[in-house]
């Protein structure tokens, strides 16, 4: 990773150091689109070889603690076994934000992950409640299998 982000940094620094090569002439557009190109198919490849870990995450249904294949783990943990999904009240997840530096120097805030353990708004008692009923229009999902 530091190759690619060293050549970033080469061709930026070559295009800022000759400007008027680069933004002037038919020749320094060309080479100039041609490194943009080739970072942009750097970056392309670098995400695509090691894709992002996602995780599997259902809405929890007032059905689903009735169904045959949910299972309650340790503390809040809830999961379905059909699709090896977790199983997530409505209005829950807060996100955990990361503070990182772009290509510019710029700070941007990243999601680095979801603490699904956490509302993500404050509610009144009860809504929580309304909001699981309402899950799917209020009927169960097609994975329902009654115990």
């Amino acid at each position: 990773m530091e190759k690619a982000e060293k050549q970033i940094i080469d061709w930026r620094e070559k295009v800022s150091s000759d400007q008027d090569f680069y933004l002037n002439s038919l020749k320094g557009r060309e080479k100039l689109s041609n490194m943009a190109r080739s970072e942009e198919e750097s970056i392309r490849e670098r995400i695509t070889r090691n894709p992002p870990r996602t995780k599997e995450i259902i809405w929890f249904s007032r059905y689903c603690s009735e169904c045959t294949n949910f299972t309650e783990g340790r503390g809040k943990s809830i999961r379905c076994n059909k699709y090896k999904a977790r199983l997530v009240k409505p209005l829950h997840g807060r996100p955990v934000w990361n503070e990182v530096t772009n290509a510019r120097g710029d700070k941007e805030l990243l999601v680095k992950e979801i603490d699904w353990n956490e509302r993500w708004v404050k509610v009144r008692e009860g809504e929580e409640e309304k909001a699981i009923a309402e899950i799917n229009s209020g009927r169960p999902y097609n994975c329902f299998e009654h115990i």
